[in-house]
């Protein structure tokens, strides 16, 4: 859980603060694509996110506490987008958001969510990412109780035994 600093408390109580997202959407193993849903770019710790139409969906979880999956859209300017999907299997890369506060936009993050790209559909005005947690991704499955008979001596011998 992020622990808040003064200095973001501050900012998030401004009175004309406004939130602004910072999106990192790998391309490959040295190529990012660094936007920002701010009206003009914004450079945040020394790299420039250029200002350019993109948004999320917000985060949800179903009834038993599972994360949906996400979808960030981006408009197809100039076909830059298709060019880029169109010879690089992003499939599996990363997308960070990053959200900051305009008037603290020195400080670190309030919130940083990195997911995992699991398809793309694009046309010719946008191209929607459908992004996973790292858990659905890699289809990873966690454990849903352990048992330990140090700690709970009262639980029969018998469930071990297995």
């Amino acid at each position: 859980m992020k622990t808040l600093t003064q200095n973001n408390i501050d900012a998030k109580n401004a009175t004309f603060s406004t939130i602004i997202f910072l999106y990192e959407i790998e391309i490959d193993s040295t190529t990012k694509l660094y936007y920002t849903n701010n009206v003009t770019d914004t450079v945040y710790k020394g790299q420039t996110y250029t200002a350019f139409p993109i948004s999320h969906d917000n985060i949800e979880q179903d009834i038993s506490g599972k994360i949906q999956s996400l979808s960030v859209s981006i408009s197809n300017i100039n076909n830059n987008i298709t060019n880029i999907l169109a010879t690089n299997d992003i499939r599996g890369n990363t997308v960070e958001i990053k959200q900051i506060f305009q008037s603290a936009i020195s400080e670190d993050p309030v919130i940083t969510e990195k997911y995992y790209i699991d398809s793309v559909l694009y046309n010719e005005s946008s191209a929607v990412f459908n992004l996973v947690s790292a858990f659905d991704f890699f289809d990873a499955k966690i454990p849903s109780r352990t048992i330990n008979k140090d700690i709970l001596p009262f639980v029969p011998e018998s469930i071990f035994a297995r």
